[in-house]
């Protein structure tokens, strides 16, 4: 029963005027934007190995920047070395006591995984640090707090379109 009536539901989807027909236009459209997204994944792949190439002859050159002469033209290879670091931090706490927040920042994945305490401890100084929030002046206006015309002509509005695409199957 179920099954039959979300089968019905999606042939009446596909009869929905609101649903953009594939015209054969927009299917070589979209089949080119596939091959080209397809096309951009093998390059980056390509590049990556051809860097890592570059990247293993100057480090047998003991060279971190290079010039050469290719075709008439000169062109510059750079290298640099970065490194990433992970503390642990549980036994940097232990370890360290009273001297542990004294080696910390502010991690902005904390900070946003703890936005309502972090706001409220803020709070004395938001209007220093803070800018004005969709999701905050909404919030205002849904409770009372503050009029929606009292933003008229205080703001500008641009839209854009995201378009993304991708193979599902």
């Amino acid at each position: 029963m179920l099954l039959s009536s979300l089968l019905r539901r999606i042939v009446d989807l596909e009869h929905d005027v609101s649903i953009p027909n594939l015209t054969p236009e927009i299917a070589v459209v979209l089949t080119r934007y596939l091959e080209l997204q397809a096309e951009e994944k093998r390059l980056k792949d390509e590049k990556k190995r051809l860097q890592e190439i570059l990247g293993g002859h100057l480090s047998r050159s003991g060279l971190q920047n290079w010039y050469p002469k290719l075709e008439g033209r000169t062109v510059a290879i750079n290298t640099s070395q970065r490194d990433s670091v992970q503390y642990d931090e549980g036994i940097l706490r232990t370890r360290l006591g009273s001297r542990f927040p004294v080696i910390l920042a502010p991690d902005k994945n904390k900070v946003a995984q703890y936005e309502p305490e972090v706001h409220r401890l803020l709070e004395p100084i938001i209007e220093v640090i803070g800018s004005v929030h969709r999701d905050k002046v909404r919030a205002a206006v849904d409770q009372g707090i503050v009029k929606r015309e009292e933003f008229e002509g205080a703001f500008s509005r641009k839209k854009w379109m995201v378009i993304s695409v991708r193979r599902s199957g």
